[in-house]
């Protein structure tokens, strides 16, 4: 294998590189940011009642809308807002490798975001990266290393 080494004499280069290794050993930071970027946007879907791609979800059977009508008179019938439950239970988690964004609800959670076809569930996504919210992730990134 043919190799080539190229030593940097330039002070300039060398703090930058440096900055730049000081900067990559601890991304935890900008997970965090980059977190909230994608919270709040999953935050965005419960109230919009729609997907990361801004697809309205598929509304409520009329079954599911009377029973809640009996439950809770007067109260407004939102789709995934019944308890609040699902979207209290999202939550970020950072390290210096990766975020993540989601639930510790196994089993709710993933029959409302993938569906569930014995019960006749639609898949109402609320997961997801919004098309949105990658330049502000790359800016993110970008500001973060550089600064």
């Amino acid at each position: 294998m043919a190799t080539v080494t190229i030593d940097v004499h330039d002070e300039a280069v060398n703090k930058l590189f440096s900055r730049l290794l000081k900067k990559t050993s601890n991304l935890r930071p900008v997970f965090k940011d980059i977190g909230e970027v994608v919270y709040n946007s999953v935050i965005e879907n419960f109230r919009n009642e729609s997907d990361p791609k801004g697809i309205r979800w598929q509304a409520l059977a009329k079954r599911t809308i009377a029973a809640r009508k009996r439950k809770n008179p007067g109260m407004p019938i939102r789709i995934l807002h019944e308890t609040g439950a699902l979207e209290g239970s999202i939550h970020i988690a950072a390290t210096n490798k990766k975020v993540t964004i989601g639930t510790d609800d196994r089993y709710y959670a993933t029959a409302m975001q993938f569906g569930y076809k014995p019960k006749n569930i639609p898949a109402r996504p609320y997961l997801g990266v919004k098309d949105d919210d990658w330049k502000k992730i790359r800016d993110m990134i970008k500001d973060y290393i550089l600064k």
